[in-house]
């Protein structure tokens, strides 16, 4: 037999002798019995190295000679059972290759073709994760939907409730590539169907870059299917598997930074009216991707039907929850029961608390790396936490998030993430989230140059810049809205450049609002001109301290800027559709654009004075307008570049953004665009830096 089916010959041998195999989908129930007769065998007949190599082998092997191989494994083992058999013996084996994969796809290696450096194969549980837990519906290559063109090519996810495929539509090659979630349990399909609505919404306001997209749903077909973008890469429970598999694992900073990112992405859908949750938030679906700086991107799954698959889990769980269960469902971050609330579990109404709760028991995951284990009990627990170095403030807002009174928890995922990002702000400056695993170190998160200017890592990716007809004004030049791409991750300073800052460097302090008429060090720098700007970011570069470190300070682009504004959000301000004098200083007795009116103050305020956006930035929505780069033309990005765009080569105005104190929320929105002269010297007119390094720090 050739050396990368021994596994597959191991498997199938032992599954001809497990009772009923092809009549019963389910195997979840014997696949730990199934894993300790193979590894009895494989582990004596194969050394460490041996069978190490043997998986590589196995998932390298292309498609077309596994199926091969497999069919005629099937012939050996099973000539002589029934044809029933047969065909599921080929279905469940075929899977192997595929599931093995997709346990190894990590931030490191999203196709997952190679095996991890410290996967443990010492014992049987560790083949556990090897084995398909059903056998599926269907098989690559049909096309389940009536009269709709998507081929299924790749099985993601399969279990008693449904199975998740990857698909494409093969007479248009550029189409890309879906999600197809496929809903098999006949009562669940039932709700489904009664949650049009629900998904509805998702589609409509669910459009977040940390949330994977609900493309279109087929309530109709049998059974019903969902269908989602198709993301690359792997999900929480592969990089907690990664990060523990070292002696040292991320530290509860790194990891309060990624639950930050992982609340603000939930929060989003809780702050809308009425609140979206998704009620299945569990490792697994929550899929991840290494950006160019090296830091990770997470992606929430299945937003629209989470209710409904946890429903499920919940009523097979109250039925009685074996060992084999919990082990199998548990090492692949997929054991619904262990992130449900008490409330949930009862089956009382969705709340956002819900989702809190979630959260938490995966906070405590990712500091533990275990995943069998849902919130934990009694007190030595955060005795633990603490002598890992976590801070008292951090391991109380853990446990407040998986309380058994819901009142104790943060009363959603936007509250957790305001809490954690002052218990952050606390600490020390913030490192880059990256797994220890001997990789080269990632660009800091956040850099204090040589005059106490801090600049914080945008990384790179796609927004939709411009406005949408509905937002913008007949005559605007914010339209059509349109996707662009950053292709290179950049800083960005946090706080508009301050009056401190600019005299530090230019010898003088132009601002109308000085020391003498109520202003001051801290506030922003105005009353500059476009190239007083740009000569700013000539002499910081050239100062000592950062031209030793390869600093080079400049003015952001409108695409960086416009982008850094957003902070991942598809919304007109950081806050949602309109703005409030809580959240910017601008001028709020006009309704059009702001949430409430007053107070004006006439004057800007100290920068750093209203709350950060998503990415850390302060005042992106007024206080003073800030000087971008580009030529102003009112027609430019219509036309523009996709990817970077470096505004028109000529013009007579350059670009301001952000709008002022003196100016309603309208001006202030991430899209609005505006010219100024060049040589102007408005009192309302400040800048913000951009740097690059070319001599990437280390952390």
């Amino acid at each position: 037999m050739h050396t990368p089916v021994a596994l597959l010959e191991f498997t199938g041998k032992v599954l001809l002798r497990t009772a009923s195999f092809g009549l019963a989908g389910d195997l979840t129930e014997v696949l730990p019995q199934v894993a300790q007769e193979v590894w009895t065998r494989w582990s004596k007949e194969r050394s460490e190295s041996q069978r190490r190599a043997e998986i590589e082998a196995l998932i390298q092997t292309p498609a077309a000679e596994i199926r091969q191989a497999v069919a005629e494994l099937v012939g050996e083992l099973a000539g002589e059972r029934s044809q029933a058999v047969q065909k599921a013996l080929v279905s469940y084996l075929g899977q192997v290759p595929a599931t093995i994969r997709h346990s190894f796809r990590r931030p490191a290696d999203p196709e997952g073709t190679t095996v991890p450096a410290a996967l443990p194969l010492a014992r049987p549980d560790d083949l556990l994760p090897f084995l398909p837990t059903c056998l599926p519906r269907f098989r690559p290559g049909d096309m389940p939907l009536a009269n709709i063109d998507w081929e299924l090519v790749e099985l993601l996810g399969v279990g008693a409730f449904g199975e998740v495929w990857k698909a494409i539509n093969p007479g248009v090659s550029s189409a890309p590539a879906v999600a197809l979630k496929f809903c098999l349990d006949a009562a669940s399909a039932k709700v489904l169907r009664s949650e049009a609505k629900l998904l509805d919404r998702v589609m409509m306001q669910g459009r977040h870059p940390g949330i994977v997209s609900l493309r279109q749903t087929y309530l109709s077909a049998e059974p019903p299917c969902l269908e989602y973008e198709y993301v690359h890469g792997g999900d929480l429970a592969g990089v907690i598997h990664e990060w523990h598999r070292h002696q040292r694992g991320p530290s509860p900073m790194q990891v309060a930074q990624v639950m930050r990112r992982l609340a603000k992405i939930v929060g989003f859908t809780h702050r809308l009216e009425p609140p979206i949750v998704h009620r299945d938030l569990k490792p697994a679906n929550i899929l991840v991707q290494r950006l160019q700086d090296g830091s990770l991107s997470l992606r929430v799954a299945n937003f629209g039907n989470g209710s409904v698959a946890a429903s499920y889990a919940i009523r097979q769980a109250l039925r009685g929850t074996t060992q084999a269960q919990l082990l199998v469902t548990a090492i692949r971050g997929a054991c619904t029961p262990l992130y449900a609330s008490p409330q949930q579990m009862r089956g009382a109404d969705a709340d956002p608390r819900d989702d809190v709760y979630a959260l938490g028991v995966i906070w405590y995951q990712l500091l533990t790396g275990d995943l069998s284990a849902g919130r934990p009990g009694g007190t030595r627990w955060s005795q633990r936490l603490g002598e890992q170095g976590m801070t008292p403030p951090l391991i109380e807002l853990l446990g407040s998030c998986f309380a058994d009174n819901p009142d104790d928890r943060p009363r959603n995922a936007a509250d957790l993430a305001d809490r954690l990002t002052e218990l952050l702000q606390m600490g020390e400056r913030e490192t880059a989230v990256q797994p220890p695993d001997g990789q080269a170190p990632a660009m800091p998160r956040r850099i204090t140059n040589s005059i106490q200017m801090t600049l914080t890592l945008i990384p790179a990716g796609s927004f939709q810049m411009g406005s949408p007809a509905s937002e913008a004004e007949r005559s605007s030049d914010e339209g059509p809205q349109h996707e662009i791409t950053i292709t290179r991750p950049y800083y960005m300073a946090i706080y508009p450049v301050t009056q401190r800052q600019y005299e530090l460097v230019m010898g003088q302090n132009p601002s109308y609002l000085n020391d003498w008429k109520g202003g001051g060090p801290e506030f922003p720098v105005e009353s500059i001109s476009w190239d007083e700007a740009i000569a700013l970011c000539r002499k910081l570069s050239e100062l000592p301290a950062e031209k030793a470190a390869g600093r080079v300070y400049r003015l952001p682009t409108e695409a960086e800027w416009e982008y850094a504004c957003r902070g991942g959000l598809p919304l007109p301000f950081t806050s949602g559709v309109s703005l409030s004098s809580r959240e910017a200083n601008f001028n709020g007795n006009y309704p059009y654009g702001g949430a409430e009116r007053g107070p004006y103050l006439e004057r800007t305020t100290k920068v750093g004075s209203y709350p950060p956006n998503p990415f850390g930035l302060y005042d992106m929505h007024g206080n003073v307008w800030e000087w971008c780069a580009d030529f102003y033309e009112r027609t430019y990005y219509r036309n523009s570049p996709r990817y970077d765009p470096p505004g028109p080569s000529h013009g007579s105005l350059r670009v301001v953004r952000g709008g002022s104190c003196y100016n309603i929320g309208r001006f202030c929105r991430a899209a609005y665009r505006f010219g100024v002269s060049p040589a102007n010297r408005d009192i309302d007119v400040g800048m913000r830096v951009v740097m690059e390094l070319k001599n990437q720090e280390a952390g």
